[in-house]
């Protein structure tokens, strides 16, 4: 999810949109990336605006996510860090329920 960022971030601005970037410059962008809240390690997770604005605002509490294998490991008390665009939001997580079906 870095790279989404990091991409977000060249790409915006217009001034250097045609030009290349040398890996000390990437590996500086990437340190100076924001964080809402410091020391917090955290899965970043991509969300559409519609319900980033929902999660951000705290009126959708709750997010439902196939189980493929690095999602396997998600506990109670983890943190994941929605990212949208540029915009990102520090969550924890409260429970985790598992079903055997869509149904």
């Amino acid at each position: 999810m870095r790279w989404v960022w990091l991409l977000g971030r060249m790409l915006s601005d217009p001034e250097h949109f045609y030009r290349s970037y040398t890996t000390l410059e990437i590996d500086c962008l990437m340190n100076d990336r924001p964080r809402t809240e410091t020391g917090v390690r955290a899965r970043e997770m991509n969300l559409y605006r519609r319900y980033f604005d929902l999660v951000a605002s705290g009126r959708k509490t709750i997010e439902i996510r196939v189980q493929y294998p690095n999602l396997r490991s998600l506990a109670a008390g983890d943190h994941i860090r929605f990212i949208c665009g540029t915009d990102d939001v520090l969550t924890r997580v409260k429970r985790v329920a598992r079903y055997a079906s869509f149904e």
